[in-house]
């Protein structure tokens, strides 16, 4: 007898379990492809924040740098003559900054910038309070917000301490003595031969670039104690050429250096201790970027918010966006500047560039279009030395130094017009000037002299700069090519080629 099986409830069943299959495929779809877009969201909104972090810094350090252009205007005014205890703004005319109502916002960004008193407590150290008031130094916070969504919003706020660099004393100067070297040696830095040749201060450490070595091209000292120095093993970093310059503005070193691979080498130091791992980022100048492969850059600055660089070959003058910092790109460049450069200072909207060109040894460049706007020929007695350190001294006034001639080697220029500088005064300091810096009322140099490598000259009166002997003079253990005044130390500098002192540190009795 033949046995006939239904198979209507197989079916049924057949199709029960591919509807329930069915729902939980598309209920684990649906889950799996909420996960992933709230992961996409989260990685979109973290690098929307990291970004306009990056935005804020460079904003808030833009703000710095608008007020030290104001003290370096003048300190009772224009600079203090506004009260910004509770916030002012900034805004640029002709090239200047001006103090300019309660903020300033820019791209959804809105910056205040606040002049504080800055207190000091036993130890001379920065306090925030319970100290005692430095009349002579202020504190600056730039302080950037912005809405990052309707319910949130963000907030940087950089710090710097600002002096009244231009009072005549703060330290007696014309009395000074060398307080401690320090040995960048084969154990602490991984080479004991290689010579400092850049140096800037920032937030109790020294950054001092270096010769190209087996060891650390980039080291950060902290002088927290000028008496006691140190250098801990994260504190450096291996750059692999030669640093000429090296500019800090916010959170970023910015290095001139002359690997032809990255000319331009940024790093994060907001955690000096920290170097060796620290955010690196780089630009190779090209022939097809910039006209040469091969034109080392030799110094650098931070105005209005841009990097300016300049070298020898190819585009000369160069902008750099630095927007995004790790990241920088050109913004622009020209090439009529003519010979080696040696120094770079940026005043208002003009670069006054020392260089080993004759009848041409300062070059007036302009930072709107790279052109060249003039140049100063200094022939006072000799043509052919070249011009070798500038330094702007505020109050339109600035010093220049050359190699050893029969002409003067020290010279102090009003700039009130720009482009066409007039000379005050010079000194016949008998020897090369290496560098130039001022503050309160004195002219500091370091010079090839083996005897008096240091000089401290009395600036009083820029109009008469006295002949030597110099207000003070000391001999400096090594060969000093750098110097760097700190005005929150009150004290100098100085970088060299002694291998067992590049570094030395000068202050007033």
């Amino acid at each position: 007898m033949m046995r006939y099986f239904s198979t209507q409830k197989c079916h049924s069943l057949s199709r029960g379990f591919g509807v329930i299959e069915v729902i939980v495929a598309v209920s684990l779809f649906a889950s799996l492809g909420a996960v992933g877009v709230a992961t996409l969201l989260g990685s979109f909104a973290t690098n929307r924040q990291n970004s306009e972090y990056a935005e804020a810094t460079l904003y808030a350090a833009s703000g710095l740098e608008a007020a030290r252009s104001l003290r370096n205007q003048g300190w009772s005014s224009p600079f203090l003559q506004t009260d910004c205890s509770n916030g002012c703004g900034v805004t640029d005319i002709n090239g200047y900054w001006e103090w300019s109502g309660s903020n300033t916002t820019q791209d959804g960004f809105t910056r205040v910038i606040r002049v504080l008193p800055a207190q000091r407590n036993g130890s001379t150290e920065f306090v925030t309070s319970g100290g005692v008031e430095d009349a002579d130094v202020v504190r600056v916070e730039s302080e950037v917000s912005w809405q990052f969504t309707p319910q949130r919003s963000l907030q940087v706020t950089l710090v710097s301490y600002l002096a009244n660099f231009m009072k005549a004393v703060i330290g007696d100067w014309s009395d000074i003595s060398l307080l401690i070297d320090f040995d960048l040696s084969a154990a602490n830095s991984g080479n004991a031969t290689a010579n400092v040749n850049a140096l800037n201060y920032w937030n109790n450490y020294l950054f001092a670039g270096r010769t190209n070595s087996n060891g650390t091209e980039l080291v950060a000292i902290d002088f927290t104690a000028l008496n006691s120095p140190s250098l801990c093993a994260n504190c450096q970093r291996q750059l692999l050429d030669t640093v000429n310059d090296i500019e800090i503005w916010g959170d970023y070193a910015y290095m001139a250096t002359d690997n032809d691979a990255q000319e331009l080498q940024v790093i994060d130091i907001s955690d000096p201790s920290n170097l060796s791992s620290a955010g690196f980022g780089s630009l190779n100048l090209t022939n097809a970027n910039s006209g040469s492969a091969n034109g080392n850059l030799e110094a650098v600055e931070v105005s209005n918010g841009s990097l300016f660089g300049i070298r020898a070959g190819g585009d000369e003058f160069l902008e750099f966006d630095i927007s995004t910092p790790l990241s920088p790109s050109i913004a622009g460049s020209g090439n009529q500047f003519q010979g080696s450069a040696t120094g770079m200072e940026i005043v208002g909207d003009y670069a006054y560039v020392t260089s080993a060109q004759n009848n041409a040894e300062i070059q007036i460049m302009s930072t709107g279009d790279y052109s060249r706007a003039a140049v100063v020929d200094m022939n006072s007695g000799n043509n052919n030395a070249n011009a070798t350190a500038v330094f702007y001294a505020g109050n339109d006034v600035l010093l220049v130094g050359r190699q050893s001639s029969t002409a003067p080697e020290l010279y102090a220029y009003d700039i009130s017009s720009p482009t066409a500088p007039s000379l005050l005064s010079t000194v016949e300091i008998g020897t090369n000037v290496d560098d130039i810096s001022y503050a309160h009322g004195y002219i500091y140099l370091v010079t090839d002299d083996n005897a008096e490598d240091f000089l401290v000259i009395d600036a009083s009166d820029f109009s008469a700069l006295p002949a030597l002997p110099a207000l003070a003079s000391i001999d400096v253990p090594n060969t000093p090519f750098r110097l760097f005044y700190s005005s929150e130390k009150d004290a100098i500098f100085v970088g060299g080629a002694n291998n067992s002192a590049e570094i030395s540190v000068i202050t007033p009795n």
